[in-house]
């Protein structure tokens, strides 16, 4: 892993300082710097290009026996950009212009800048990518590229509209598919417009979100390959995560689905066991790179390097084997809900759904089940997974129309029949009771029942009769529950601790067993290894109180702590084992390496059987 510094600007520091602070920084430990060449600081008209800010850093970088990384940007577009392209700016759903200007926290040009579909913008953009590679892919100091393309807000201008045409025309042909797909009466492809709030007709809505979704990653691909057309020798890595303040928490929860060549960018001071905790956290996320943006900052954190060394190279966070699918605010609480349990969790979208070494998938309402993954879901219940529907789930066909209860994927696959929803008073509440779980899950503003399989749990209607609102029924080696609410995105506008329970105990049931359980509320876990060791990265989510946690394997005599230096012991009573740490925000355990290999041994076959089950033909 790769300590840099973040070289800030442009605007620069004052040229004069430029060698001491480089050579500084190499004394310090520090591999390369990390160099912004903003669009619109070095094109200050077309055609016009400065470099020679970046000409004398690359040389300097280069005889203080430094690399340098070009993160290419184009946040900050040229001042000229919308005199040249008058009709480049953004719209918003209203129509309305997003003006652009110089941003105090991007001053070396214009934000937000042209659309991304304008043609004009695109030519340019791609000029400046290319130009930036072929001056600089040849410079002995380049040891990686970053581009950072930025992601606008959602534009309803004219390209953006044409673009969208354009991909529709592109899966349905013509008019006539697609309007026998929306059920719809489009006359011309100029009629067809996107969806412009919340009270938009599903098909279009769905359609749009598919679409702005392929567009953020067609542009970031083009980027990419303009900049490989020119230089293919020289990585470029992913957009950087950021470690801030606030975001212990976020980036320990990214860490065993983060890409192995994301960034770190370490943005504010940190000294002592503040920097080896922010060491490891870019670690645990699978950093490529850890960025400071301040020498002394480098000093802190090549010592927490160094004493760490053996324990960090050879780190890998523990295989999510608990999935969600979407990325709304329903699928984010059950994510989230999965992480305050111990577990890690695999965040999907339908267009990148893996199942690979998973025990447990989760779907929540009002996910379209596209019918070509249908008979993947299939497979994967039936060789031994778990799978939750929630009410709504699959209730849509791949256009987005409204199926008949008889006809969702629920009914056709697993003989669960979802019957018409009703309104539920606020503070409604589901009781679950089953062994050992005793749970009150409040409901979503709408409640359905379920005909068929077993039922977990019942609802009190008025007239004192109750219905099934939670069930379960079993094909193959595996189980599908069926719930008929939405309780995802109710946990999402109102936690609740019954709601984490829940989720607990439902991958525990599929398989998806937790390294550590948190026993007092609000702590996240995730499970790792380093040289056949257990790796336990404990985040509180309130640093002021000690955190108590049960223990899976009552082999581990005792943790070395990485971050404060000191061994904590295991404790055992009638209830098993556990470990307590005292108020801190950030702990990672190192287990002693002879109780832990045959324990990390056994998950690895168990997650190998599950990868071989999951990958073996259907029958």
């Amino acid at each position: 892993m790769q300590l840099g510094l973040i070289f800030s600007g442009p605007p620069f520091p004052p040229p004069a300082q430029w060698p001491e602070l480089l050579a500084s920084a190499r004394a310090a430990g520090i591999d390369h710097v990390a160099l912004t060449v903003p669009w619109g600081w070095v094109e200050i008209a077309p055609g016009d290009w400065r470099f020679e800010d970046h000409d004398r850093l690359m040389d300097l970088a280069e005889k203080a026996g430094l690399g340098v990384t070009l993160r290419l940007s184009d946040s900050a577009q040229p001042l000229w950009l919308h005199r040249l392209e008058v009709d480049a700016h953004q719209r918003d759903a209203g129509d309305r212009p997003r003006l652009s200007q110089v941003h105090a926290d991007a001053p070396a040009g214009l934000t937000p800048g042209g659309c991304p579909d304008h043609p004009g913008v695109a030519k340019r953009l791609a000029g400046f990518v290319t130009t930036v590679a072929k001056r600089y892919r040849e410079a002995k100091a380049l040891r990686a590229w970053h581009i950072t393309p930025v992601v606008p807000e959602a534009c309803w201008c004219a390209h953006t509209l044409s673009a969208w045409r354009l991909w529709l025309q592109q899966r349905y042909s013509s008019t006539d598919p697609l309007n026998r797909a929306w059920q719809r009466r489009y006359g011309c492809w100029d009629d067809v417009a996107p969806p412009r709030d919340q009270h938009s007709a599903w098909p279009e809505r769905r359609a749009w979100a598919a679409y702005t979704r392929a567009q953020a990653q067609t542009r970031a691909q083009t980027l990419q390959q303009t900049l490989r057309a020119v230089d293919a020798k020289h990585p470029c890595w992913d957009v950087g995560v950021a470690i801030d303040a606030e975001s212990d928490l976020r980036l320990v929860t990214q860490a065993s689905t983060a890409s192995t060549s994301t960034q770190a960018w370490l943005e504010f001071p940190a000294q002592g066991a503040d920097a080896a905790r922010r060491l490891w956290l870019a670690f645990a996320a699978s950093g490529a790179a850890l960025h400071v943006s301040d020498v002394a900052d480098a000093v802190a954190v090549r010592d927490a390097r160094a004493r760490q060394r053996e324990t960090l190279s050879t780190y890998r966070p523990a295989a999510a084997r608990s999935g969600v699918w979407g990325d709304h605010a329903g699928a984010d609480a059950y994510r989230d809900a999965m992480w305050r349990s111990g577990r890690a969790c695999r965040q999907m979208h339908e267009d990148t759904v893996d199942l690979d070494g998973l025990e447990l998938l989760i779907v929540p309402g009002d996910s379209v089940i596209a019918a070509e993954l249908e008979d993947t879901l299939d497979h994967f219940v039936r060789v031994g997974g778990t799978l939750l529907l929630e009410a709504g789930a699959g209730a849509h066909d791949d256009a987005g129309q409204l199926l008949p209860p008889n006809e969702r994927f629920a009914a056709r696959r697993f003989g669960l029949l979802e019957l018409p929803s009703q309104p539920t008073p606020d503070g409604t509440a589901i009781a679950v009771h089953q062994d050992q779980l005793h749970v009150q899950l409040r409901a979503g503003p709408q409640l359905c029942a379920w005909q068929g399989g077993t039922t977990v749990a019942t609802h009190a209607l008025a007239d004192g009769d109750h219905q099934p609102v939670i069930v379960a029924a079993s094909r193959g080696d595996g189980r599908v529950i069926a719930c008929g609410t939405s309780l995802g995105a109710t946990d999402a506008t109102a936690p609740q601790a019954d709601f984490d329970r829940f989720v607990a105990a439902l991958a525990t049931l599929a398989g998806d067993d937790a390294a550590l359980t948190p026993i007092t509320e609000g702590a996240l876990t995730v499970a790792g290894s380093a040289d056949s060791r257990r790796v336990l990265t404990v985040a509180p989510l309130d640093a002021s109180r000690a955190s108590a946690l049960r223990l899976d394997d009552a082999g581990t005599a005792q943790f070395s702590e990485l971050i404060a230096h000191r061994i904590v012991p295991v404790q055992r009573d009638d209830s098993g084992a556990r470990v307590t740490l005292p108020p801190a925000q950030i702990a990672v355990l190192l287990a002693a390496p002879a109780t832990t290999t045959r324990t990390r041994r056994a998950r690895t076959v168990a997650i190998k059987r599950k990868t071989q089950r999951l990958t073996k033909p259907a029958s």
